[in-house]
């Protein structure tokens, strides 16, 4: 008979000392503009915090910084979310049209559910930059509660 744990995801603040954790374990040096409860915002999947600290990291490292800054976390949780952006794969023409009208009726709709019913995600960013997750664009938002500026 196996047994099985139910563990509920941690809320913003439990996702922020599990950042903490793994940014001060690892004594990863962070640059001023970074705010460990900003970037817990960001995401809500809490067993990719540590992978995405490392690869934070990474970025910054092959970019020769000596701290990890605000903009390498904002990457990298894109990143997570979506793939790598391809930097070879442009849209071109009517492609480009029909990707940019997609992801901004996305937009539209997720504003205005946002200013329409409380507790709603508000639409943070939009993309028409093929990714290597297989989207032509996508949209982002963060919930009310978790709303940060970037």
């Amino acid at each position: 008979m196996g047994w099985k744990k139910l563990v509920e995801t941690p809320d913003r603040v439990g996702r922020q000392a599990i950042l903490n954790v793994h940014v001060y374990k690892k004594e990863i040096p962070l640059g001023e503009n970074v705010d460990p409860a900003k970037i817990a915002s960001m995401t809500t999947v809490s067993p990719d915090l540590a992978n995405l600290v490392n690869e934070a990291a990474l970025l910054a490292g092959r970019q020769s910084k000596l701290v990890v800054e605000k903009m390498d976390f904002i990457q990298e949780v894109e990143r997570s979310i979506d793939g790598i952006e391809k930097k070879t794969a442009k849209l071109q023409g009517t492609e480009k049209a029909v990707v940019a009208r997609h992801e901004v009726g996305h937009a539209v709709v997720g504003t205005s559910v946002f200013k329409l019913l409380a507790g709603q995600p508000r639409v943070k960013k939009l993309s028409i930059l093929p990714r290597s997750g297989g989207a032509l664009g996508f949209t982002y938002k963060i919930e009310k509660e978790l709303l940060i500026t970037i």
